[in-house]
């Protein structure tokens, strides 16, 4: 992933022609940075500056940075299973609910 933020007073959003360039840029800046992931394997080093906490020096060109994504625990998965199985199972109970009802009114 690579993340870059612009502040909206950097946009040029009251020109249609200026911000349509602006625009194309940034679709070739990452245009750019994708030809460089698949030649390298990681995204180019940072030209900006970076600020550094508690009033030091701002860092220069940040480099690479890697990170992992993993879970907190071996069953965090579970977070994004339970909701929907959840529903389904709400889901089912209400249809059968309904069913029961229907039989006794003999509706079905």
């Amino acid at each position: 992933m690579h993340w870059r933020r612009f502040a909206t007073k950097d946009i040029p959003s009251n020109d249609e022609k200026a911000f349509s360039a602006w625009l194309l840029e940034r679709w070739r800046e990452k245009d750019d940075l994708l030809e460089h992931y698949l030649t390298y394997g990681d995204f180019p080093a940072d030209e900006g500056t970076t600020p550094s906490p508690n009033g030091a020096k701002p860092l220069k060109g940040a480099g690479v940075i890697e990170t992992e994504v993993r879970p907190q625990t071996p069953l965090e998965f579970l977070k994004i299973i339970i909701p929907p199985a959840a529903f389904g199972l709400v889901v089912n109970v209400i249809l059968k609910f309904v069913n029961m009802v229907l039989r006794i009114l003999h509706l079905k």
